[in-house]
């Protein structure tokens, strides 16, 4: 069954985007992985309080397993650091029906 990766984005500064994007972008496609919503696409809240998140991501992985080994990916790990440094996430794995 596939499998969502599905993050919340509070970015402080964004100049680590670039190279953030650039790598995860590979090791995603490495995993079996696709992005269907990046942090920059247009969102709103239909209803409820809207979340503290200045940008939302969504990857769609084959299965929970692929999902998990792009997360703990070792080329990962510098990503992952690089981001940390100007933004804060809150990340969900969730898989489909």
């Amino acid at each position: 069954m596939s499998a969502y990766a599905i993050g919340f984005f509070d970015i402080a500064d964004s100049s680590w985007r670039n190279a953030y994007r650039e790598g995860t972008m590979k090791i995603v496609a490495r995993h079996g992985g696709r992005f269907l919503v990046r942090p920059d696409c247009p969102w709103e809240v239909l209803e409820g309080n809207p979340p503290r998140s200045t940008g939302i991501v969504m990857i769609e992985f084959p299965s929970m397993e692929n999902a998990r080994a792009w997360y703990n990916d070792p080329d990962y790990r510098s990503l992952i650091k690089l981001r940390r440094s100007s933004s804060t996430l809150d990340l969900i794995l969730v898989e489909s029906l």
